[in-house]
């Protein structure tokens, strides 16, 4: 589930099959308005499971982030574009 709150900051959380949150991973910026789908999944490092991706958005820049269910890491793989 992605969501903006209150104050701002963009985040990203992962539910248990119970309901309860497994992790949340809060992102640089924004989520970019024009994105309809927000959330991107693939095995990247082939261990056979499948790693969450993002696209959010500081200012004029645009970045994508990784995060690895399974150790709870987070990557910040780097700045796609900067328009103009």
């Amino acid at each position: 589930m992605t969501y903006k709150d209150p104050s701002g900051i963009s985040a990203i959380q992962v539910f248990d099959p119970d309901g309860g949150i497994y992790d949340q991973w809060n992102l640089p910026g924004s989520f970019p308005n024009d994105i309809n789908e927000r959330l991107y999944f693939g095995d990247y490092n082939d261990d056979l499971n499948k790693e969450i991706y993002v696209f959010s958005q500081v200012g004029d820049s645009i970045f994508l982030s990784c995060f690895d269910k399974l150790d709870g890491s987070f990557r910040l793989f780097k700045m796609i574009t900067v328009p103009g």
